[in-house]
């Protein structure tokens, strides 16, 4: 991946810009923003700029109707049942009787499922299992922002609700392996709790069936959520050209290459770039972030390389700024 020579900090480059549009959306007033909007751009910037600035959507081809009964589940199938499982239990309903109630749902092929609900019961279990003793709680939280907008500084200010509170810690756990989206939920919780209730040392276990972190809040929480609020900012005049999976394959690699022996600039962008690239464009038995509906239709009709989104260097920039502070804070959940 070639980097530009000068990092600057404008919204986007030109060349960066989709074909939809001709350059960058007026600059609107800055507005109170939810805990689920700043997480659901940081998961798909694409999906932002397009439903909440342009008002649209994607257009989803409806499956065929399905004739002959199924007799087992497939990948997607065993995820959602797992992940029905999951949140029923952490309602509060036990874990077997979840089980015994989705067995006999109806909804689900009557062949092989015993052995496969009870798979599925497991690995649920083994998740829970990990969750540490104590009342879980909500946090309400209502922060404000100070951002810039076209008529000058003003203030907003973020609001939501934090779930699955034990303690000092917030539970973030999921019926599939930890991933950017994963991350995203889980920092933006922690650094929301820690901006309001300042002088407790707040972090965020992140569990998954494959894989878990914990995300520890840093020192300046509040100068982090003003940061990730204005990218949002950003994003909204133009897609902010950072896939969510993408940059932070990209950002672990490069963190990966600035360890290295003999470390350089160049060779840590080079191993971010090669980290990042297989995620982007796919491989022979995984489709590419570049697939993705939202980042098909805002790039419509050919979604660019990697070197093209990072035209301008706003890829790497962009990419620095929102997982940087992350991983920094990001350890395993022993520590």
């Amino acid at each position: 991946m070639r980097q530009a020579r000068e990092s600057g900090r404008a919204v986007a480059d030109e060349a960066s810009l989709p074909p939809l549009l001709t350059g960058l959306l007026p600059a609107r007033e800055p507005r109170d923003v939810t805990l689920d909007e700043l997480v659901r751009f940081i998961e798909n910037p694409a999906r932002t700029f397009l439903s909440d600035r342009l008002q649209t959507g994607v257009t989803y081809e409806a499956d065929e109707t399905e004739d002959a009964l199924p007799i087992d589940l497939d990948p997607l199938e065993q995820w959602a049942v797992g992940d029905r499982l999951l949140r029923r239990t952490l309602s509060g309903v036990p874990l077997e009787q979840a089980s015994a109630e989705e067995s006999h749902s109806g909804a689900l092929p009557p062949s092989p499922l015993p052995s496969k609900i009870g798979d599925i019961t497991r690995k649920v279990g083994a998740i829970l299992q990990g969750l540490p003793p104590g009342e879980r709680r909500s946090i309400d939280v209502s922060i404000p922002l100070p951002l810039n907008g076209p008529s000058g500084p003003t203030s907003v200010r973020l609001t939501g609700v934090v779930p699955h509170v034990i303690g000092d810690e917030i539970q973030i756990v999921n019926y599939s392996s930890v991933s950017a989206r994963h991350l995203a939920r889980a920092w933006v919780s922690v650094l929301a709790v820690a901006a309001s209730r300042p002088g407790q040392e707040w972090s965020a276990a992140v569990r998954g069936k494959y894989g878990e972190c914990r995300l520890t809040a840093p020192d300046d929480p509040l100068g982090v959520l003003t940061d990730l609020a204005s990218l949002r900012l950003d994003g909204l005049r133009a897609p902010l050209p950072v896939p969510a999976k993408t940059s932070l394959a990209f950002i672990e690699g490069y963190r990966t290459g600035r360890r290295s022996r003999n470390a350089t600039e160049e060779l840590a962008l080079n191993v971010g770039a090669s980290k990042a690239l297989p995620v982007w464009v796919g491989t022979f038995d995984r489709e590419g972030e570049r697939d993705d509906p939202w980042w098909q239709r805002v790039y419509a009709p050919q979604v660019p390389s990697l070197d093209r989104l990072n035209a301008g260097n706003v890829f790497i920039d962009r990419s620095k700024r929102l997982w940087m502070p992350l991983l920094d804070q990001k350890g395993p959940i022993g520590r």
